[in-house]
Protein backbone atom coordinates (compact mmCIF):
# COMPACT_ATOMS: atom_id res chain seq x y z
CA UNK A 1 0.00 0.00 0.00
CA UNK A 2 2.85 2.41 0.76
CA UNK A 3 4.45 1.83 -2.61
CA UNK A 4 1.15 2.84 -4.25
CA UNK A 5 1.19 6.06 -2.20
CA UNK A 6 4.71 6.81 -3.40
CA UNK A 7 3.71 5.97 -6.99
CA UNK A 8 0.74 8.34 -6.77
CA UNK A 9 3.19 11.10 -5.82
CA UNK A 10 5.41 10.30 -8.81
CA UNK A 11 8.07 8.33 -6.94
CA UNK A 12 9.25 5.33 -8.94
CA UNK A 13 12.56 4.48 -7.27
CA UNK A 14 13.88 4.17 -3.73
CA UNK A 15 17.17 3.49 -1.95
CA UNK A 16 17.09 1.63 1.34
CA UNK A 17 20.71 1.57 2.43
CA UNK A 18 20.61 2.15 6.17
CA UNK A 19 19.49 -0.14 9.00
CA UNK A 20 18.65 -2.87 6.50
CA UNK A 21 18.81 -6.41 7.85
CA UNK A 22 18.64 -9.66 5.89
CA UNK A 23 14.99 -9.89 7.10
CA UNK A 24 14.22 -6.55 5.43
CA UNK A 25 15.76 -7.79 2.17
CA UNK A 26 13.69 -10.96 2.48
CA UNK A 27 10.52 -8.87 2.90
CA UNK A 28 11.30 -6.96 -0.30
CA UNK A 29 12.03 -10.23 -2.09
CA UNK A 30 8.70 -11.64 -0.89
CA UNK A 31 6.92 -8.55 -2.30
CA UNK A 32 8.79 -9.01 -5.56
CA UNK A 33 7.91 -12.73 -5.76
CA UNK A 34 4.25 -11.92 -5.10
CA UNK A 35 4.21 -9.34 -7.90
CA UNK A 36 3.60 -6.48 -5.46
CA UNK A 37 6.68 -4.35 -6.20
CA UNK A 38 5.53 -1.17 -7.90
CA UNK A 39 8.77 0.77 -7.64
CA UNK A 40 12.42 0.00 -8.20
CA UNK A 41 14.39 -0.50 -4.97
CA UNK A 42 18.12 -0.58 -4.33
CA UNK A 43 19.16 -1.95 -0.92
CA UNK A 44 22.35 -2.44 1.09
CA UNK A 45 22.56 -4.58 4.24
CA UNK A 46 23.90 -2.95 7.42
CA UNK A 47 27.13 -4.57 8.63
CA UNK A 48 26.14 -3.97 12.24
CA UNK A 49 22.83 -2.37 13.00
CA UNK A 50 22.38 -0.51 16.26
CA UNK A 51 19.13 1.32 15.56
CA UNK A 52 16.86 -1.40 16.89
CA UNK A 53 17.07 -2.34 20.57
CA UNK A 54 18.41 -4.31 22.20
CA UNK A 55 21.86 -3.61 20.78
CA UNK A 56 25.02 -5.25 22.00
CA UNK A 57 28.28 -4.73 20.12
CA UNK A 58 29.30 -7.64 17.91
CA UNK A 59 32.70 -9.25 18.19
CA UNK A 60 34.94 -8.74 15.19
CA UNK A 61 34.26 -12.34 14.11
CA UNK A 62 30.48 -11.80 14.36
CA UNK A 63 30.81 -8.54 12.43
CA UNK A 64 32.80 -10.23 9.67
CA UNK A 65 30.15 -12.97 9.49
CA UNK A 66 27.47 -10.27 9.07
CA UNK A 67 29.47 -8.71 6.24
CA UNK A 68 29.74 -12.11 4.55
CA UNK A 69 25.99 -12.64 4.93
CA UNK A 70 25.25 -9.18 3.51
CA UNK A 71 27.64 -9.83 0.65
CA UNK A 72 25.91 -13.13 -0.12
CA UNK A 73 22.63 -11.24 -0.62
CA UNK A 74 24.05 -8.99 -3.36
CA UNK A 75 22.02 -9.32 -6.56
CA UNK A 76 22.14 -6.74 -9.34
CA UNK A 77 20.24 -8.69 -12.00
CA UNK A 78 16.62 -7.82 -11.19
CA UNK A 79 15.04 -4.74 -12.78
CA UNK A 80 12.91 -3.92 -9.72
CA UNK A 81 14.89 -5.11 -6.70
CA UNK A 82 18.63 -4.95 -6.32
CA UNK A 83 20.92 -5.45 -3.34
CA UNK A 84 24.16 -3.64 -4.08
CA UNK A 85 26.36 -4.25 -1.06
CA UNK A 86 26.79 -3.53 2.62
CA UNK A 87 26.55 -0.44 4.82
CA UNK A 88 28.94 1.11 7.34
CA UNK A 89 27.51 3.53 9.88
CA UNK A 90 29.49 4.14 13.04
CA UNK A 91 27.57 7.00 14.57
CA UNK A 92 24.17 8.43 15.03
CA UNK A 93 21.48 9.23 15.29
CA UNK A 94 21.52 12.37 13.16
CA UNK A 95 20.49 14.87 15.78
CA UNK A 96 22.25 16.95 18.44
CA UNK A 97 24.42 14.76 20.60
CA UNK A 98 24.75 11.97 18.05
CA UNK A 99 26.65 13.68 15.25
CA UNK A 100 30.40 13.05 15.39
CA UNK A 101 32.36 16.32 15.21
CA UNK A 102 35.97 17.22 16.04
CA UNK A 103 35.08 20.19 18.21
CA UNK A 104 32.68 19.95 21.14
CA UNK A 105 29.16 21.30 20.68
CA UNK A 106 26.14 21.41 22.95
CA UNK A 107 24.17 18.19 23.12
CA UNK A 108 20.39 18.03 23.52
CA UNK A 109 20.63 18.78 27.25
CA UNK A 110 23.29 21.48 26.99
CA UNK A 111 26.30 19.33 27.86
CA UNK A 112 29.39 19.43 25.62
CA UNK A 113 29.74 16.46 23.28
CA UNK A 114 31.66 15.39 20.20
CA UNK A 115 28.98 12.85 19.27
CA UNK A 116 28.58 9.12 19.73
CA UNK A 117 30.64 6.32 18.19
CA UNK A 118 29.22 2.80 18.04
CA UNK A 119 31.66 0.91 15.82
CA UNK A 120 35.42 0.56 16.22
CA UNK A 121 38.24 1.52 13.87
CA UNK A 122 38.99 -2.21 13.66
CA UNK A 123 35.51 -2.79 12.20
CA UNK A 124 35.98 0.05 9.70
CA UNK A 125 39.19 -1.60 8.55
CA UNK A 126 37.38 -4.96 8.24
CA UNK A 127 34.52 -3.30 6.32
CA UNK A 128 36.80 -1.66 3.76
CA UNK A 129 38.87 -4.84 3.35
CA UNK A 130 35.71 -6.91 2.84
CA UNK A 131 34.20 -4.56 0.25
CA UNK A 132 37.46 -4.32 -1.69
CA UNK A 133 38.11 -8.05 -1.49
CA UNK A 134 34.60 -9.11 -2.47
CA UNK A 135 34.08 -6.24 -4.95
CA UNK A 136 30.76 -5.24 -3.38
CA UNK A 137 29.48 -1.71 -3.03
CA UNK A 138 30.39 0.03 0.21
CA UNK A 139 27.68 2.36 1.46
CA UNK A 140 29.00 4.77 4.09
CA UNK A 141 26.38 6.47 6.27
CA UNK A 142 27.85 9.59 7.84
CA UNK A 143 26.58 12.34 10.08
CA UNK A 144 29.59 14.52 10.91
CA UNK A 145 33.12 15.49 9.98
CA UNK A 146 34.72 12.81 12.16
CA UNK A 147 32.90 10.17 10.12
CA UNK A 148 34.24 11.59 6.85
CA UNK A 149 37.77 11.87 8.21
CA UNK A 150 37.72 8.29 9.55
CA UNK A 151 36.51 6.88 6.23
CA UNK A 152 38.87 8.89 4.04
CA UNK A 153 41.74 8.15 6.43
CA UNK A 154 41.07 4.41 6.23
CA UNK A 155 40.93 4.51 2.44
CA UNK A 156 44.19 6.49 2.31
CA UNK A 157 45.88 3.88 4.55
CA UNK A 158 45.18 1.17 2.00
CA UNK A 159 47.45 2.41 -0.73
CA UNK A 160 48.89 5.81 0.07
CA UNK A 161 47.77 9.31 -0.88
CA UNK A 162 46.29 8.38 -4.27
CA UNK A 163 44.22 5.49 -2.90
CA UNK A 164 41.04 7.48 -2.26
CA UNK A 165 40.95 8.76 -5.83
CA UNK A 166 41.76 5.30 -7.24
CA UNK A 167 39.09 3.58 -5.13
CA UNK A 168 36.55 6.22 -6.19
CA UNK A 169 37.37 5.50 -9.83
CA UNK A 170 37.32 1.72 -9.51
CA UNK A 171 34.28 1.15 -7.33
CA UNK A 172 30.67 2.21 -7.06
CA UNK A 173 30.99 3.18 -3.41
CA UNK A 174 28.91 5.96 -1.95
CA UNK A 175 28.74 8.25 1.07
CA UNK A 176 25.31 9.39 2.22
CA UNK A 177 24.02 12.05 4.63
Amino acid sequence: AEMATYNARGVTTGFDGHNMSPAHVAAYRDLRAAGRMTMRMLCAVEGEGFAYPPWQPLTLAQYQANLALGGSLVDLDDDLLRVSGVTWGQAGPCWPGGIRMHDPYRGPFGQPTRGMTFLSDEKLEAFVAFCLGERVQANFVTSGYRDHDDILGELACIGGPGAVRQIARDTNWLVQH
